[in-house]
């Protein structure tokens, strides 16, 4: 059985915390990093992210551009690339 998407994510972020010493701070950004990745899918998508095969590519790259469109600095929109392929979410 597939694990939600949300679980996914639940995971990683008690990852980053408690295994990897990451700050509570950190992890509060990372966690709404994520959360805005999965309003927009459900904003300008109408697509609920549920799991992880629900990504994809084109989905990612629209993201990416929303947020430059939104003026988010270089190093921020990367930093939410990173987040997303590095946490489980983004990964079968």
């Amino acid at each position: 059985m597939k694990k939600s998407l949300k679980n996914n994510i639940d995971e990683f972020l008690a990852d980053t915390q408690y295994a990897r010493g990451f700050s509570e701070h950190t992890t509060i950004s990372y966690k709404n990093d994520l959360n805005q990745f999965m309003n927009f899918g459900i904003r300008y998508f109408s697509k609920q992210i549920n799991n992880v095969s629900s990504l994809d590519r084109e989905m990612i790259i629209h993201f990416l551009d929303h947020q430059f469109e939104l003026g988010r600095r270089p190093k921020t929109v990367s930093r939410r690339l990173c987040l997303l392929y590095t946490s489980d979410a983004a990964d079968e």
